[in-house]
This record gives C-alpha cells, sequence and structure tokens, in this order.
C-alpha cells in the first residue's frame, strides 16, 4: 500500500512537472509571439506618429489602427488613437464610447505610473468635454465633472508616486 501511494504521489508530481513545463513553453513562446509582433507594428505606428505630427488626424487613426491590427496589446498605440478620435474635427459626431475604450485599453497595458498618469489625465480631459457638451442635457445622469476629477486626482497621485520612487532611487 505504501508503495502504491509512493508510486501515485510519484507519478502526480511528474504530471504536476509536465504541466509546468508545458505552460512555461507556452508563455515564453507567447512572449516571443509579441515581441515579434511588437516589432512588425513599430514602422506603421511611426509612420502614424508622424501624420498626428501634421494634424491629420483621421488619417493617423486610420493608420493607428493598422498598428493595433498588427499588434493589439500597445497601449501607446490605443491611447494615441483615443488621441486622434478626439482631436479630428472633420468628425462632428465623435464616439465618446469609443474613445474612452480606447484610453481605458491602454491603461491595462500601461507601461509605467508616468504613461498611466497620462492616460487617467487624458481621460479626465475627456470627460470634461463630456460635462460641458451635456451641461443644459436634462436627461444626461452621469456625473462628468466627477469622474472627470477622479481621473484627474489618479493622475496626480500616480505621478506623485513616481516622483517619489524616482526620488528614493536618487538617495540609494
Amino acid at each position: 500500500a505504501e508503495e502504491e501511494a509512493a508510486a501515485r504521489e510519484a507519478a502526480e508530481k511528474e504530471a504536476a512537472e509536465r504541466e509546468a513545463a508545458e505552460r512555461e513553453a507556452k508563455l515564453k513562446a507567447e512572449i516571443e509571439r509579441r515581441i515579434k509582433i511588437r516589432e512588425e507594428s513599430k514602422p506603421t505606428i511611426a509612420q502614424a506618429d508622424t501624420i498626428f505630427k501634421t494634424k491629420k488626424y483621421t488619417e493617423s487613426a486610420e493608420t493607428y489602427r493598422q498598428a493595433i491590427s498588427i499588434d493589439p496589446y500597445n497601449g501607446y498605440t490605443h491611447y494615441m488613437l483615443a488621441k486622434s478620435l478626439y482631436r479630428d474635427k472633420t468628425n462632428k459626431n465623435k464616439d465618446y464610447d469609443e474613445i474612452i475604450g480606447e484610453v481605458i485599453t491602454a491603461m491595462t497595458f500601461n507601461q509605467s505610473d508616468e504613461e498611466l498618469a497620462d492616460y487617467y489625465a487624458y481621460l479626465g480631459k475627456i470627460y470634461l468635454k463630456l460635462g460641458w457638451k451635456n451641461l443644459f442635457n436634462t436627461e444626461n445622469k452621469i456625473d462628468y465633472s466627477g469622474l472627470s476629477m477622479q481621473c484627474t486626482n489618479m493622475a496626480n497621485q500616480l505621478r506623485q508616486k513616481a516622483q517619489q520612487q524616482k526620488m528614493a532611487g536618487l538617495f540609494k
């Protein structure tokens, strides 16, 4: 009976180790895949950035969409798509849900507290704009100014945290 238990325990341990090795291999393959698509998307992102700087926001939005189709995991690209959509003066009926969604997607892929602070600050700006657009809309029950303040406060907290971390690093 002890031999059976020991054999069962050894088999379970071997199976667990095999599963762990498979998970690690899958994770490594996924990381390599994402590195590859990040590299593949860089020229398209650079092109979109160049177009954005010329204030051709409709065109830059389309180019950022192309970059996202190559690499959907790049927070910066989602953020810049949101900025392009927001700044596009040719679109009078902006889809603010899409713009907000792109900023929130960017937040899920952020790289640092500074980036996340930028994303929250921009989201606050969008909510403030929606507050002004809905100032006399009695049907609207959303507190856009409150949302804007929350986002701005979060951005400020993240910037303070990042600054404190930088200062702490200087004194090590």
